[in-house]
C-alpha cells in the first residue's frame, strides 16, 4: 500500500478537497505506474488528510471515500483508491484508540501528548528534526506560516461574522413579523367587535321596523273597518 499524508488547516481550502485528494491519487498512480506495466501492479493507495476543521459537517473524527457504482451499491468496485479525512476535533465513534491518540497528539504536538510508545517515536523523529540545519532554516519561513494563519483567521472570522449577520436579520425579520401579526390581529379583533356592534343595531332597528309594520298593519285594518262602516251608512 501507498500513503500520502496531507495536513490541511485552510478551512476556505475546504470545498475543493474532493478535487485534491483526486489530484494526489493521480500523482501517485503516474509516479508508480511505469509505460508497459500492468495495471494490475498499481498497489491501494490512501490519501489521508488530517484537518483541524470539520470538512463534512457531521462533527466525525473519521470520514472514509471510496469509489462505488451510484445505481447499486452491491456490485463490488474496488479500484484500491481510498480517502481518509481525519478531523482532529470530531466525535471518535468507533475510531480505534491509537488513532485517537494520535489526532490529538497531531492537535497538540508537546512531548506530553505523546502517550504510546509509537508517539514517543514520533516525537523523538520530531525533535531530531528541529534540530536539523534545512529544518532551521526552514523555520525561517515563519513569519509567511504567520501571515497565513492570520489570513486564515481572518477568513474565519469574516465567515463567522457573516453568519451573524444574517442570523441576526433573520431573527429581526422574524420579530418585527410576529409583532405586525399582533397587531394585524388585534386590528382584525377591534373591527370584529365593532363589526358585532353594528349587527347588534341593525337588528334593533330590524325589530323597530318590524313592530311599526305590525302598527301599521293594526292601522290599516282598522281604516278598512271604518270604511266598510261608512259605505254601509252610505248605502243606507
Amino acid at each position: 500500500d501507498v500513503f500520502d499524508m496531507e495536513p490541511e488547516k485552510k478551512v476556505q481550502e475546504k470545498m475543493h478537497l474532493p478535487r485534491r485528494a483526486r489530484y494526489y491519487h493521480s500523482n501517485i498512480d503516474r509516479k508508480i505506474l511505469e509505460a508497459g506495466r500492468p495495471y494490475k501492479d498499481l498497489p491501494n493507495a490512501w490519501v489521508i488528510f488530517f484537518t483541524s476543521f470539520d470538512p463534512f459537517g457531521e462533527n466525525r473524527m473519521v470520514y472514509t471515500v471510496r469509489n462505488g457504482c451510484v445505481e447499486s451499491s452491491e456490485i463490488a468496485y474496488d479500484d484500491g483508491a481510498v480517502t481518509l479525512f481525519l478531523y482532529v476535533d470530531g466525535e471518535p465513534g468507533d475510531a480505534p484508540e491509537d488513532l485517537q491518540e494520535l489526532l490529538r497528539y497531531m492537535k497538540n504536538t508537546k512531548a506530553e501528548n505523546a502517550c504510546n510508545s509509537k508517539l514517543k517515536e514520533l516525537q523523538r523523529y520530531v525533535d531530531h528534526l528541529k534540530e536539523s540545519d534545512d529544518v532551521r532554516r526552514g523555520y525561517m519561513t515563519l513569519e509567511e506560516y504567520v501571515e497565513s494563519e492570520i489570513e486564515d483567521r481572518l477568513e474565519e472570522r469574516v465567515q463567522e461574522r457573516v453568519q451573524e449577520a444574517v442570523q441576526e436579520a433573520v431573527q429581526e425579520a422574524v420579530q418585527e413579523a410576529d409583532q405586525r401579526i399582533r397587531e394585524v390581529e388585534a386590528e382584525r379583533d377591534e373591527y370584529k367587535s365593532e363589526l358585532d356592534g353594528y349587527k347588534s343595531e341593525l337588528n334593533e332597528y330590524k325589530s323597530e321596523l318590524d313592530g311599526y309594520k305590525s302598527e301599521l298593519n293594526e292601522y290599516k285594518s282598522e281604516l278598512d273597518k271604518a270604511l266598510q262602516t261608512i259605505r254601509m251608512y252610505e248605502a243606507r
